[in-house]
């Protein structure tokens, strides 16, 4: 994460490991809070190694999700984060990941989320869905939850519920 002093514009990461990596950017909602003001509230991720425009006084967030699997050694795995900015040199961060010998079980009970299907419209759709619940399963998620008064947008018939 980092919060800027001037404007960026078409910020990339790229990065580098031995590691499977998927690098996502983190969709933030802006909402007005009572006493607070206007707030960039963090609301979900999505898959994308670029930001088009970060404003000044503003952040931009990176998350970077590795996976491992039973072939996978413990120990430190060495690698690197390049971080390019339009109109400015790279910047070449260095990443070391510890991969602990342990593997965590799948969960035995109801472990899930709520799934709000308030999305922006460019984010909506079965190709996005799909890409939502398959990391809710690789997360070890098995249950989720959309609240009633939210389901109109999938359903014909919004007096009876049903669709």
């Amino acid at each position: 994460m980092f919060i800027v002093r001037v404007p960026l514009h078409n910020v990339r990461i790229t990065v580098q490991s031995s590691l499977s990596v998927k690098v996502h950017r983190i969709y933030f909602d802006r909402r007005e809070e009572p006493d607070r003001g206007e707030l960039d509230i963090p609301w979900f991720l999505f898959p994308d190694d670029r930001i088009d425009q970060v404003d000044a006084g503003r952040t931009g967030t990176f998350w970077r999700v590795f996976r491992t699997d039973e072939s996978t050694k413990s120990g430190d795995h060495r690698g690197s984060i390049r971080v390019d900015v339009e109109g400015k040199p790279s910047t070449i961060l260095e990443l070391v990941v510890c991969v602990r010998p342990i593997t965590l079980p799948r969960p035995n009970i109801a472990f899930g989320m709520f799934h709000p299907p308030r999305l922006p419209e460019h984010l909506r759709g079965e190709t996005y869905d799909r890409m939502y619940f398959e990391d809710m399963v690789a997360h070890g998620m098995t249950t989720c939850t959309v609240a009633p008064g939210q389901l109109a947008e999938f359903t014909e018939n919004t007096e009876r519920r049903e669709g």
